[in-house]
C-alpha cells in the first residue's frame, strides 16, 4: 500500500457474544431473589448489591453495563444511589425502582440520575426484561456510535497528514524539476557559446562578431519591450547567426 494511504486501524466494534452485567441493589434480600430470578435471560449476567456503598465498591471493581435501583434504602437511598453512578460510570444504564408512594423521590432521581426508566413495585417480570433488553441495546447502540465517531476523527487525521505529506513532496519534487530546468538550460547557453566560439575560430577577423551582434540584439530587444524571455532568444540567435 501507498506510504500516503491512511491505514486506520478500525476500533474494536462490541462484543456481543460477552454478557451483559446487570447490578441489581435493594436492601431486601427476597426483592434481589426476586430480580434474579426475573432477569433470567440468554447473555445476562446478575449481581446484588444490598445497599448503596456496596453497590458503588462493586461498580468501582468491575464493569457492570445496567444497574436497577430500589428508591428507598437506609443510608443512601437510590436518588443518591444513581447520581452518583451517572457522575462516575456516566455509560452505564440506570433503572429505578419505586413505590406508589416515592413519586417526588422518583423525580429527583430522574433528574439527578438522567434515568433510563422507572418501574414500579410490584413490577410484571415480562416489562422488567423488556426495559432491561431495551436499555442494553441502547447502550450498545450508543457504544457503536462514539466508535464510528472516534474512527471518523482517527480517518480524517489520517488524511490530514496524507494531504500534508503529498503536498510536501509535490513541492520538494517541483523545487527539484525547477532546479533540473535551470541547469538544462545553463547547458543550453553554455554549448550555444561553445559553438559560437569555435565557429569564430576558423578565421581571426570573425572573432568576437557573435558576441557583438549577440549584444547588439540584445539591446535591441530590450528597447523594443520584449519580455526577458525573448530578449535571451535574440542573444542566443545573435552568437549563431554565422
Amino acid at each position: 500500500m501507498d506510504s500516503l494511504s491512511p491505514n486506520v486501524p478500525l476500533p474494536p466494534a462490541a462484543d456481543v457474544s460477552e454478557p451483559r452485567i446487570v447490578l441489581c441493589v435493594d436492601d431486601e434480600p427476597h426483592v434481589l431473589s426476586a430480580l434474579r430470578r426475573a432477569l433470567r435471560m440468554p447473555g445476562i449476567v446478575v449481581h446484588m448489591a444490598s445497599g448503596g456503598p456496596e453497590a458503588l465498591a462493586l461498580l468501582a471493581q468491575q464493569p457492570v453495563n445496567l444497574v436497577i435501583s430500589d428508591m428507598r434504602m437506609p443510608g443512601m437511598n437510590g436518588t443518591e444511589l444513581l447520581a452518583q453512578v451517572q457522575q462516575r460510570h456516566p455509560d452505564i444504564v440506570r433503572v429505578v425502582l419505586t413505590g406508589q408512594a416515592d413519586l417526588g423521590d422518583t423525580i429527583a432521581a430522574i433528574n439527578r440520575g438522567s434515568i433510563f426508566r422507572y418501574l414500579q413495585k410490584p413490577w410484571d417480570d415480562v416489562e422488567l426484561r423488556q426495559v432491561v433488553a431495551q436499555g442494553l441495546e441502547r447502550q450498545a447502540l450508543e457504544q457503536e456510535r462514539l466508535r464510528l465517531l472516534a474512527l471518523t476523527q482517527q480517518q480524517n487525521q489520517a488524511l490530514s497528514d496524507a494531504n500534508a505529506l503529498l503536498e510536501q513532496r509535490v513541492a520538494e519534487r517541483t523545487a527539484a524539476l525547477a532546479g533540473a530546468i535551470d541547469r538544462l538550460k545553463q547547458t543550453h547557453i553554455t554549448s550555444i557559446q561553445v559553438f559560437s566560439n569555435l565557429l569564430e575560430q576558423r578565421s581571426g577577423r570573425l572573432l568576437g562578431h557573435g558576441r557583438r551582434v549577440a549584444d547588439m540584439a540584445r539591446r535591441i530587444g530590450q528597447a523594443m519591450g520584449l519580455a526577458d524571455d525573448a530578449v535571451q532568444v535574440l542573444r542566443l540567435a545573435g552568437l549563431l547567426h554565422d
